[in-house]
């Protein structure tokens, strides 16, 4: 008779149960697998358990790394320490060029803004007043104080 694992539910060692269709009979918590045509089959059945292998792969994989030297470790973390320094430089640098590019923006706004309201003749002073564009009024030079010449 092939090896049978312990019952899955319980623990116990289970037992090959010989009808006209053999499966597999834990007589503790009396769980049982599939019926089968052959003892082999049913016994191959009973041992397939995919969640309970992934799960104790992952546990011996987790017991070997608990087990690897701190250098091992350290090492790891300083290169994962680099990749995070060279992404955060990288996201810095995106900010910079976003307000760079906003400022940017902002002057040319302004500069649109500017030439619409350009009045004509004596205006020509420019003075923000609670955050309002307004255009001053420049009193003409007096004559008499040019330069003779």
């Amino acid at each position: 008779m092939n090896n049978l694992r312990p019952c899955p539910f319980c623990g116990a060692e289970p037992t090959m149960q010989n009808t006209h269709t053999p499966y597999v009979k834990c007589l503790n918590c009396l769980g049982d697998g599939p019926r089968c045509a052959k003892e082999e089959i049913a016994a191959d059945e009973w041992n397939t358990r995919p969640i309970e292998d992934a799960l104790t792969a992952e546990l011996a994989e987790l017991r070997a790394q608990i087990g690897r030297p701190a250098e091992a470790i350290y090492g790891e973390y300083h290169d994962m320490r680099v990749k995070v320094d060279e992404l955060e430089a990288l996201l810095q640098q995106r900010d910079l060029d976003l307000s760079f590019a906003k400022m940017h923006l902002d002057q040319l706004k302004w500069h649109d803004a500017m030439t619409e309201k350009i009045p004509e003749d004596n205006w020509s002073c420019i003075r923000i007043v609670n955050d309002k564009l307004m255009w001053c009024h420049l009193p003409p030079e007096p004559e008499g104080d040019q330069p003779n010449g």
